[in-house]
């Protein structure tokens, strides 16, 4: 079914939201068509790879996304340097994931870092462009046989026990629709809390950062320590908030921008935190930027690129039947239903700046089904960032990669349950590790 045909059916099955031309026939036939498998909430890291992997298995598959393109915080946020796949040169996350990342890199004519040994992880990122990436996710989505639904978002999910009544809404009215399972990819776990689970949110909240690009100067010609004392004086005046830059005012002309500002306690898990998050990184961006248009050897200055949205590190985490601590995380603890990998320093941000604690050598991270599973859920699965771990575990965890694991692992256990009508937890597990490795993911050793 197309899209448009689909959300005209939707929002035909509540006749009360004025929309004109809708039948009762039609309405009745809402419930026979608009029933899938799978249901992705959430079309980011996560649940791109989660859709992806639900329909190449043959489940009817509906990803669900409030904005206009899939790809979340590594394209709408600019975080387009998707990490950590390897561990010293050895690989330990594959899978659809890498997939699209290397697809995008060969389309465009980029070339892949040389993966080895070294302190500096970041140098074993995979920087892609982001706006090819988006176009390439939703064209293997559409592939594999995914319906996607974009400028869309759950108001009311009700467990009706084989699966889920959600109705769907968006500006243009809503619907109900059944899901058999969902996929909550929101990164705030938003879906699962609809659906009556229970979330962790920690009163501290990890900073944000809004990625922006400058041009029109050239950094061998900047007085750094001129510029320096300028910028403190500015502070002092009060023309600039002293938080405004997370690094240094050197940082951000030799980066031109990048990753450079920070947001406190940026949020994006409700429309009135995620407003006050993007309007605050914004007014910061512009202090800023009218500060540098001041200085010496930035009189040509101009703005390149502004992301649309704040990139956020950290909301909501569902509460799982498994909450993974730092510890387990940190020494790379293998459980009986670990089911991928996820490697990472963890990587505390605050105001005052990062704190990053590397894994000692050859500790490899893994994350177990239960972790993805709310505490009593039988048709519903997090993936992602929303995952259910503390604070230090999350801090590694929720980067990009680790995402993409997770993501895959959850389209596949929701895919494989939903086609046999059961549980997730009556899914057999070595099944579900036969089906990753056909779909080159790289799985944990089974332990008894």
């Amino acid at each position: 079914m197309l899209r448009r045909d689909f959300f005209k059916k939707a929002v035909c099955a509540v006749p009360t939201l004025g929309f004109s031309g809708c039948v009762s026939a039609e309405a009745k036939k809402l419930s026979a068509e608009a029933e899938f498998d799978v249901m992705i909430i959430g079309g980011g890291t996560a649940g791109t790879v989660a859709a992806i992997e639900s329909a190449r298995l043959g489940a009817k598959t509906l990803v669900v996304e409030r904005a206009s393109q899939l790809g979340g915080t590594m394209t709408v946020a600019g975080v387009n340097f998707p990490g950590l796949f390897h561990i010293d040169g050895r690989q330990v996350i594959a899978g659809i994931g890498w997939e699209l990342v290397c697809k995008a890199i060969k389309e465009n004519g980029d070339s892949l870092p040389e993966f080895k040994k070294r302190k500096e992880h970041h140098l074993n990122q995979v920087r892609l462009n982001e706006y090819l990436y988006a176009c390439i996710a939703e064209e293997e989505a559409i592939k594999a046989g995914a319906e996607i639904l974009y400028y869309t978002y759950p108001e009311k999910i009700e467990d009706v026990g084989n699966g889920y009544r959600v109705y769907l809404t968006s500006s243009f009215g809503g619907g109900f629709v059944f899901a058999k399972k969902i996929v909550d990819a929101t990164a705030s776990a938003s879906a699962a809390a609809l659906a009556g689970f229970e979330r962790m949110y920690s009163d501290r909240r990890q900073p944000g950062t809004l990625v922006f690009k400058i041009c029109g100067y050239d950094a061998k010609n900047i007085d750094i320590g001129a510029l320096n004392a300028n910028y403190k004086a500015a502070i002092a005046r009060g023309e600039l908030g002293k938080k405004d830059l997370w690094t240094s005012i050197k940082h951000l002309v030799l980066e031109r921008g990048e990753n450079c500002l920070y947001v406190k306690d940026a949020d994006n898990s409700t429309p009135v935190r995620f407003s006050h998050s993007n309007i605050q990184g914004r007014k910061i961006l512009m202090r800023v930027f009218r500060f540098l248009k001041t200085q010496k050897g930035f009189e040509n200055l101009k703005m390149d690129s502004i992301k649309t949205e704040v990139g956020v590190r950290e909301t909501y985490r569902v509460v799982g039947e498994k909450i993974m601590t730092g510890e387990e995380y940190t020494t790379g603890k293998l459980f009986p239903d670990s089911l991928c990998y996820s490697y990472y320093p963890t990587d505390m941000h605050d105001m005052k700046g990062l704190k990053t604690t590397y894994l000692k050598e050859g500790v490899s991270p893994t994350i177990p089904l239960s972790v993805l599973t709310p505490k009593g859920a039988k048709n519903m699965l997090v993936a992602g960032r929303c995952a259910s771990a503390d604070r230090l575990a999350n801090s590694a965890m929720r980067v990009q990669a680790s995402c993409m694991a997770m993501g895959q692992v959850a389209g596949c256990v929701s895919a494989l349950a939903a086609k046999s009508n059961v549980a997730n937890s009556a899914v057999n597990l070595d099944e579900v590790r036969r089906t990753l490795v056909l779909h080159n993911a790289i799985v944990p050793p089974k332990i008894s």
